[in-house]
């Protein structure tokens, strides 16, 4: 399991450090560093146990005072900076299921399960007791993202050959051939036949406007109806191919219109890639990041793994990070050092931008080399660490403000409709706060908060409201709420290992529903694929 225990949401009352030497603090973190090994949560390779043994048994000589065994061990001991994955396992996984989980689908690793702010607004109902995904476990992660970038589009590209050669050389090659004759030069920007066929199936599904249903039926009959025809041999020619490209992500429907003019099936249509170069992360889902650390997993120093280190591990394999945070308290060392990771991480990038572009704007803009985005989440509904006071909770959101200036990030407000206690929040939180913040290095005209899809001045005081579909603040009738958990499509991995997926549906919307789009439905939740990459073991001395 992942470990699980309470964070410190209060300051704690520091005792005085005693006076040591250099060579005593030494063997005091090297001690430390060990039993945390000893302690650690992810697999170990059979080369992790039998190290496992050697430390255990210098641990037990050191504790009888010869302390020579683990100093010829410390070396070797695994820490943040020098992680020696050798002695952990790698996950066991066939190339098809490798391909699915860390190919372009991949989009949730979520690093923390539960959450300390037990905001009671939370749509999902995160429980407090917090659980973590072993470091270990964050870095074998890194290593699979590494090992599959450009995988999928090495299959695509296989996939793309194989369907090029049937449209050429399969049972319906001359049907193909009079379509290409009669419609290819309307197409001159497919690249391919591949291509040219997804042209043929997504355009005849999207009539122009200015075309009578005669002509567009018209149409069908000479080409749609073909095309269909080809694909259909297509997806039956390669039924299993084609299911695992889709699985994976590397291919998927084209959208389209459903005619009423026609029987034709709108939503059986040419796959076509979806892809990225690298994947794009979020690493929570009931959770705030910055709840994260590791105490079996420590840096030199004897600190634990922090957030920080997630994201810096993660960084150099994605093309961007999602962040949304409601902060920590201003006396939680290991988030803030865990934040202050992320700035300096993050500064040479929008220092780039800012060179290329000539304007500053955070990296969330998406202008520059990197696109990872910040969103702090303000509202009276925190009951966690502040625990209702918000005078405590506006001195810890200055504190987060105070330490992301240079990201710019935008900023989420959330109204309640107790009218007393809206006025309450405006005067305590939100004016001080947004002084705050205008004298930040970028001007009151750049500070935007983002209302249910909009961007509004602060200024117009609009506000977002609460999603009530789900969890502590569900209505009593969902029919009209929005469901603020519809969302991040794709793979997600769980502290523990287990690896589910949030579906996508084909949606309508329009006033007659004519139009259609790929999204998550209301009331959808990731659901288990039914296996785990690796399984971590019970932490000793845990709070229940």
């Amino acid at each position: 399991m992942a470990e699980r225990f309470n964070l410190p949401i209060v300051n704690q009352r520091e005792e005085p450090e005693r006076v040591e030497s250099y060579s005593e603090k030494e063997r005091r973190i090297e001690l430390k560093l060990a039993r945390a090994f000893m302690k650690n949560r992810f697999p170990l390779s059979k080369k992790g146990e039998t190290f496992r043994k050697e430390v255990d048994a210098a641990v037990k000589e050191y504790e009888q005072g010869n302390i020579k065994p683990l100093e010829k061990l410390k070396e070797r001991i695994p820490t943040v900076e020098h992680p020696r994955l050798d002695l952990f396992q790698d996950f066991d996984l066939s190339s098809e299921r490798e391909l699915a989980i860390f190919g372009p689908q991949l989009d949730c690793v979520q690093v923390a399960k539960g959450c300390r702010h037990q905001c009671e607004h939370c749509a999902i109902d995160a429980r407090k007791n917090v659980e973590f995904m072993p470091f270990a476990a964050v870095l074998k992660i890194a290593e699979e993202l590494k090992k599959n970038e450009g995988k999928d589009m090495e299959v695509f590209e296989d996939w793309k050959k194989q369907v090029i050669e049937f449209l050429k050389k399969g049972p319906l090659s001359k049907a193909w051939k009079q379509l290409k004759q009669q419609y290819g030069a309307r197409f001159k920007y497919a690249k391919d036949d591949y291509d040219l066929l997804g042209c043929l199936c997504e355009t005849c599904q999207r009539p122009s406007s200015n075309r009578t249903d005669k002509e567009v039926d018209e149409e069908c009959s000479r080409a749609e109806h073909q095309a269909f025809q080809i694909y259909e041999a297509i997806r039956d020619h390669f039924k299993d191919k084609a299911k695992l490209l889709e699985d994976a992500g590397i291919v998927r429907p084209y959208l389209g219109q459903q005619k009423k003019s026609t029987n034709m099936p709108g939503d059986y249509l040419m796959p076509s890639p979806f892809r990225k170069k690298k994947p794009g992360l979020s690493h929570y889902w009931d959770s705030d990041p910055f709840d994260y650390r590791d105490t079996t997993f420590l840096h030199e120093d004897g600190t634990p793994a922090d957030y920080g280190d997630v994201f810096l591990a993660h960084m150099p394999v994605t093309e961007y990070i999602g962040i949304t945070t409601a902060g920590w308290p201003k006396s939680d060392s290991v988030s803030q050092r865990a934040a202050e990771k992320i700035v300096r991480a993050v500064q040479p990038f929008i220092e780039e931008e800012a060179r290329l572009y000539k304007k500053g704007g955070g990296i969330i803009s998406g202008k520059g080399p990197r696109h990872d985005y910040l969103h702090i989440s303000v509202h009276p509904f925190e009951r966690g660490i502040s625990r209702g006071d918000m005078a405590r909770y506006r001195e810890d959101l200055e504190n987060v403000v105070r330490t992301f200036e240079v990201i710019k990030p935008e900023f989420t407000f959330l109204q309640s409709d107790d009218k007393e206690l809206h006025e309450k929040f405006i005067q305590e939180v939100v004016t001080p706060l947004t002084e705050q913040i205008q004298d930040l290095p970028y001007s009151s005209q750049e500070f935007e908060v983002k209302l249910t899809g909009k961007s509004k001045i602060l200024g117009k005081e609009k506000w977002g409201r609460v999603s009530r579909f789900s969890g502590r603040a569900k209505a009593e009738t969902t029919e009209k709420q929005w469901d603020v958990m519809a969302c991040m499509a794709g793979i997600h991995i769980r502290p523990d290992g287990l690896v589910e997926k949030q579906e996508e549906s084909l949606l309508r919307h329009g006033s007659k529903n004519e139009e259609r789009y790929w999204d998550v439905a209301q009331g959808a939740v990731p659901r288990s694929l039914g296996f785990s990459l690796y399984h971590s073991k019970q932490p000793r001395n845990v709070e229940k």
